[in-house]
């Protein structure tokens, strides 16, 4: 006949054990935190860095025009996650694209088919920054042209200024008859003048003599 033995229930964990349980718990916890304060602040020193080595001078490396696929291709360095807007340097109005600088600075944009194809263009930073350059390889008829480049005005040939007396035009009708009648008086009151010292200048001529023939009377 078998004898029934009653079984003990688990004991409760002593005071030292949860002593030891919350201190290992709390050096883990302490652990955790260390952690992920040096991995935050490795980050932000990473990114400090990449800030400071990000802000240098804006510049536009390459400007170029890829006359078979009709494409511009701009690319250049600046300040690092910072905007930058390219437009037509001679016509601020033409937007030919914006790009983010990556976190070493490098910024790139690509344009197909701008019209017009700029000659020059101008990069502009978020912080103010502006830096041009000249297209390379850019067709002949980019535009707009530099500011006193462009084809000139025609040349017009001046006229010679027409004579005038007493402010009036020789080609007006009416004083060109004014001046013909003037013109005629005056050689008309020359005349009587030309013809008195002509006369004055001939010389004088001898005097011819001229024979008397006395008429005999007849004899008675």
């Amino acid at each position: 006949m078998s004898t029934f033995k009653p079984r003990c229930a688990p004991s409760a964990p002593s005071s030292q054990d949860r002593h030891r349980t919350w201190r290992r718990l709390t050096s883990m916890l302490a652990l955790t935190v260390v952690g992920l304060f040096a991995v935050g602040m490795a980050l932000a020193e990473d990114d400090e860095r990449d800030d400071e080595a990000g802000a240098s001078t804006l510049t536009i490396e390459r400007a170029a025009w890829d006359s078979r696929e009709h494409r511009l291709r701009v690319s250049g360095q600046g300040t690092a996650r910072a905007k930058v807007t390219v437009v037509n340097a001679y016509a601020v109005t033409q937007k030919l694209g914006t790009d983010s600088a990556e976190r070493n600075g490098a910024w790139s944009i690509s344009k197909q088919l701008p019209r017009p194809v700029p000659c020059r263009v101008r990069a502009t930073l978020t912080d103010g920054q502006t830096v041009e350059r000249a297209v390379d390889k850019a067709p002949a008829d980019c535009a707009p042209k530099a500011p006193g480049t462009g084809t000139p005005p025609p040349v017009t040939t001046n006229q010679a200024p027409t004579a005038k007396a007493n402010g009036r035009t020789a080609a007006n009708p009416a004083w060109r008859c004014v001046s013909a009648v003037l013109a005629r008086l005056i050689q008309t009151a020359a005349l009587p003048l030309t013809l008195g010292r002509s006369a004055m200048a001939r010389p004088a001529t001898k005097p011819i003599p001229v024979t008397l023939m006395q008429r005999r009377k007849p004899i008675p």
